[in-house]
């Protein structure tokens, strides 16, 4: 998906320079191949009209700009993938102590918050799973320490039966 002048630059970059290439853009309305939107054209100017509506792919040329194609020409393409990193914080106890305890919980989060303090929180690192019961306080946490794209889970493993 490209957002902005600098994505759609960086995109143009990316390709040897020579012809048109498939930029992932496809159907009126316009949707990237992800599924998502964005309203973000470079439109050649007499190349933005869907060709009567016959034309339902989206490529870019040598200038730079975007002209509206037919789906089955044949074109290059461009792709890219956003890679995630999950870290996995497991945690287990040697005491026999009730994890939905207030007091327990708030140990945990004086742990994590200690291990916080002590990552690099590197930019590739995009997701984290951590073990805690009390999720918003850990996303606020790591929200604090600058990680902001990140989805927590707290599992435990199901008691066995006696």
């Amino acid at each position: 998906m490209i957002e902005n002048e600098a994505e759609n630059t960086e995109a143009f970059n990316a390709t040897p320079g020579t012809g048109s290439y498939w930029i992932g853009l496809y159907r009126n309305p316009w949707t990237w191949s992800d599924r998502s939107q964005s309203s973000f054209r470079n439109w050649h100017p007499i190349y933005k009209e869907n060709n009567g509506g016959q034309q339902h792919c989206v490529v870019e040329n040598t200038d730079h700009e975007w002209a509206d194609e037919d789906c089955g020409a044949e074109w290059p393409f461009l792709c890219h993938q956003v890679l995630r990193r999950n870290t996995v914080f497991r945690m287990t106890t040697e005491a026999d102590v009730d994890l939905s305890d207030s007091h327990i919980q708030s140990q945990v989060l004086q742990k994590v918050n200690h291990f916080c303090l002590s990552w690099d929180f590197s930019a590739e690192t995009r997701a984290l799973k951590a073990a805690s019961s009390i999720p918003f306080q850990m996303e606020a946490l790591l929200r604090a320490r600058g990680l902001t794209d990140v989805k927590l889970q707290w599992r435990m493993k199901p008691k066995k039966k006696d």
